[in-house]
């Protein structure tokens, strides 16, 4: 079986997102599907944390989808500006992308 219908399958696709960010697998999906109505990166984040729970992963997964959907210019400046050890990531980063052109 692909993933991606079974991930879609257990979002409930045809149904109103919902979700109350609990840690449990198809719950996670539900609560990321919730959060991703918002319009923008940072209001999806805070969105998936606002549910409660197990916040760390329902921001985790409806950040990493809605990293695709906004790219890194859709991460506020604050944000980047403010994690730890950015030095040390910043140039693997562009050792990445660079070595993908």
């Amino acid at each position: 079986m692909r993933v991606l219908p079974l991930a879609s399958w257990h979002s409930g696709n045809d149904e109103e997102p919902g979700g109350t960010g609990s840690g449990y697998a198809v719950d996670c999906l539900h609560s990321a599907r919730l959060a991703l109505l918002e319009p923008t990166y940072e209001r999806v984040v805070k969105r998936a944390v606002s549910l409660g729970n197990d916040t760390d992963t329902t921001a985790a997964v409806a950040g990493g989808i809605a990293g695709i959907r906004h790219g890194l210019a859709g991460i506020p400046d604050r944000w980047l500006d403010a994690l730890s050890g950015r030095d040390l990531v910043d140039p693997l980063a562009e050792l990445l992308v660079a070595s993908r052109s």
